[in-house]
């Protein structure tokens, strides 16, 4: 039997969950490779650096699990998440989002099994824009740094799972399955013809099937692996990628995702000839507070609240969601705007990720809106004009298409001291930000890594997860549902981790 390790490259929610999927499938020995520093890697503010899990909210969408039927919600299916998911965007491919929403029930109810009892909830604290149900799940309290705590902790729990920090990965390692290499030399010799890249794109391959050996690490070592899986994110640390692939609006945008996410597992696929889809896929957020954070929960917009640029106006319907309308503020001047909001808006988002922002002193509140505008340079008779203009499409539909029929947050008598008669208005100063990218390399339904054409494995094991692999959201920042990218991670590395163990007992190559 073979006594190499599947080998996992990244230690975020994709790639732990990898490792937990392909230790409960079989898998004796899994090595998790983190290229963090155990310095980075440990307790305190560094920790943020290691994993965009750790800054997400922690929040997984799935329909049907026995977690959601316990919150009372039972007229939700898999069918109507990838509905929803579908209708944020039409550039995605319906079958694979089907199959991943279709799995995310069996894949947050094992989490919900694997993990600490308790770890994970059903949320029912609002319904997130383009969500027809309540099925975000997610740690009670702690967000994403929680969830990245208890899969990490469940990880190492295991017996034969480890981690190794530091570590410096610069390629896949692969070679030429013996038996064709035998049978097909003059295949194999066009093969290492065809190989050579040129002018930076991936290398044409031919048909010669080949495996994965391993990994190469920085200063000419190898690591031998009886499957890979990579799982390092995607490149909004990569500026340069960014810029090609997203835009200089998008690059001279604040990032607040880890800047250990530089693309190198898409570079790696790149290098072997994998294909790449949805590049031009990102989640941006249109609510950061500015200069640099903290996010402000889109609970704010959903009870009522409202952006207006610099010159008081709005300019777009805000429930379109958080990452579509972050295009909307980037290309804004400086890519800031003054969020604002009711008393009673301010009270129904107290007890969420709000009270981040109120206990960071970010929040303004004023009696009257000449202090408002001074406050934020704002023209008085611009925001009143705006603030009359809510009141007008109390119970109907806005100029921009927002719908405020099931809403009076904005209700009044439509004169300036009325604004103020339920109470103070807020204000929170915010700037749009890349928080991730959602394009990736292609892989199947196992999350095997795919040729450019879509329908061939690069090589016998090898995997790629999360947002190393190209994701849910169509193109551009607008496809991005709230929670695609923890329920690809999740899901995808549940599926690596159990391909990458299948692999390894598959596995009856000799090696040196």
């Amino acid at each position: 039997s073979c006594s190499l390790p599947v080998v996992v490259v990244g230690s975020g929610a994709a790639g732990l969950v990898a490792a937990l999927a392909a230790s409960s499938a079989g898998a004796k020995e899994v090595l998790i490779l983190e290229k963090a520093s155990a310095e980075d890697a440990s307790e305190g503010p560094s920790l943020a650096e290691t994993s965009n899990t750790w800054r997400s909210s922690g929040l997984i969408p799935a329909a049907g699990t026995a977690l959601q039927l316990q919150a009372g919600i039972k007229d939700d299916s898999p069918k109507l998440l990838a509905k929803d998911i579908l209708q944020a965007n039409g550039g995605c491919d319906g079958e694979r989002v089907c199959q991943l929403a279709g799995a995310a029930t069996s894949t947050v109810d094992w989490l919900a099994r694997v993990l600490p009892k308790g770890a994970l909830t059903c949320k029912a604290d609002f319904l997130y824009p383009g969500h027809s149900r309540l099925r975000m799940h997610g740690p009670p309290e702690g967000y994403g740094r929680r969830l990245h705590q208890d899969l990490l902790a469940a990880a190492l729990a295991v017996p034969g799972v480890r981690i190794e920090r530091g570590i410096s990965v610069t390629g896949l390692w692969l070679e030429e399955e013996p038996s064709l290499q035998q049978q097909q030399p003059q295949q194999q010799q066009q093969h290492q013809q065809q190989s050579e890249p040129s002018s930076g794109t991936a290398p044409q391959l031919s048909s010669c099937r080949r495996a994965v050996r391993g990994l190469l690490l920085e200063g000419g070592g190898k690591l031998e692996a009886a499957a890979v899986v990579l799982a390092t994110n995607g490149f909004g640390g990569n500026k340069s990628m960014v810029l090609e692939h997203l835009g200089a609006t998008v690059a001279d945008s604040l990032y607040l995702g880890s800047p250990l996410n530089t693309g190198d597992g898409i570079a790696w696929g790149l290098a072997v000839g994998a294909g790449v889809a949805h590049m031009g896929a990102y989640q941006g957020h249109a609510s950061v507070v500015e200069p640099d954070g903290p996010l402000v929960t889109w609970g704010v917009v959903v009870n009522g609240g409202v952006f207006v640029d610099l010159q008081g106006r709005r300019f777009g319907n805000e429930l379109k969601g958080y990452s579509a309308f972050a295009e909307d503020v980037m290309a804004l001047p400086g890519a800031e705007a003054v969020e604002v909001f009711t008393h009673s808006c301010f009270e129904a988002c107290r007890s969420t990720r709000f009270e981040e922002v109120l206990e960071a002193g970010k929040v303004q509140t004023f009696q009257t809106l000449a202090d408002l505008c001074r406050a934020h340079g704002l023209p008085a008779f611009a925001l009143a004009e705006t603030l009359r203009e809510l009141h007008l499409s109390a119970g109907g539909i806005d100029q921009f298409g927002r719908d405020w029929s099931n809403s009076n947050a904005w209700h009044s008598e439509g004169t300036e001291a009325s604004f103020f008669s339920n109470g103070p208005l807020h204000t929170v100063r915010v700037r749009a930000a890349l928080f991730h990218t959602q394009g990736g390399l292609l892989t199947d339904s196992t999350g095997r890594v795919l040729l450019p054409d879509g329908k061939s494995p690069v090589a016998a094991g090898f995997f790629a997860a999360g947002g190393t692999a190209a994701g849910l959201s169509g193109d551009g920042a607008a496809g991005y549902l709230s929670g695609n990218g923890l329920l690809h991670a999740v899901v995808s590395g549940r599926l690596c981790g159990q391909g990458a163990a299948a692999a390894r007992r598959a596995l009856s190559r000799p090696r040196l």
